[in-house]
């Protein structure tokens, strides 16, 4: 299948309609996001690595806290 790269604004959308300095404080600024160049001042991300990414998100929700 081939590997799609979605714009910023629809990966932020993906994330839950994140404004776009949390998008790159909290992810791209942690590189739990890489960018890839796509020409000019242009910018993405592969679909496939913010599908992980998603899929980490949930697993966490779903990881018991320790009690106290």
């Amino acid at each position: 299948m081939a590997k799609r790269i979605l714009e910023p604004k629809e990966a932020r959308r993906r994330l839950g309609n994140i404004s776009n300095s949390t998008f790159y404080e909290k992810f791209v600024g942690t590189k739990r996001i890489r960018l890839v160049h796509i020409g000019g001042r242009r910018s993405g991300v592969l679909e496939d690595e913010l599908d992980v990414l998603i899929d980490e998100i949930a697993a966490a929700r779903d990881v018991p806290e320790a009690s106290e």
